[in-house]
């Protein structure tokens, strides 16, 4: 056979070998640069959901704080009506003293 070379097979057969070899070495490239996405993917969403975790601790806690600054804030009006209303009769009294009529 005029067309085998040493290897006993034909040049077409021995470049589609060589064609074959180069395509899997490439997709175990793209496999390997799939993984290394894949774990940064992951390592992403732990460092979000981590994050995340931390956001709601803090919402949580603004809102215990929210709440504890509004329950003062009511005692504190009450206490200022109290105030006002003795200051108001104290006010009144001195400036409008009854004229016994």
């Amino acid at each position: 056979m005029a067309s085998e070379k040493g290897n006993g097979h034909d040049p077409a057969t021995t470049a589609i070998v060589e064609a074959l070899g180069r395509i899997e070495k490439r997709i175990e490239q793209v496999e390997g640069a799939v993984r290394e996405v894949r774990a940064e993917l992951h390592g992403f969403r732990e460092e979000t959901r981590e994050e995340l975790a931390n956001i709601r601790a803090d919402v949580s806690s603004l809102r215990t704080e929210a709440t504890s600054l509004r329950a003062e804030t009511r005692a504190e009006v009450v206490l200022l009506r109290e105030e006002f209303t003795v200051r108001l009769t104290k006010l009144e009294a001195a400036v409008f003293k009854p004229t016994g009529t």
